[in-house]
């Protein structure tokens, strides 16, 4: 995985219900810029919706 998404993966780990909102749009810009590839898009929506879901509980598992 890329530096991109292991940035991405952090900061939705730790953000809150609004944050990770806005995180979903901004690496969902960053797939149509071609900066993080389909797969790595695809995980990073799997655990903002896991994060969306749980609230504040750690979804890096």
């Amino acid at each position: 995985m890329s530096d991109i998404f292991d940035v991405f993966r952090n900061r939705i780990i730790n953000a809150d219900t609004e944050e990770v909102e806005d995180l979903i749009r901004q690496f969902k810009s960053s797939r149509a810029n071609g900066e993080i590839s389909e797969k790595e898009e695809a995980d990073l929506e799997d655990i903002a919706n896991r994060k969306l879901e749980t609230g504040d509980e750690d979804t890096s598992n």
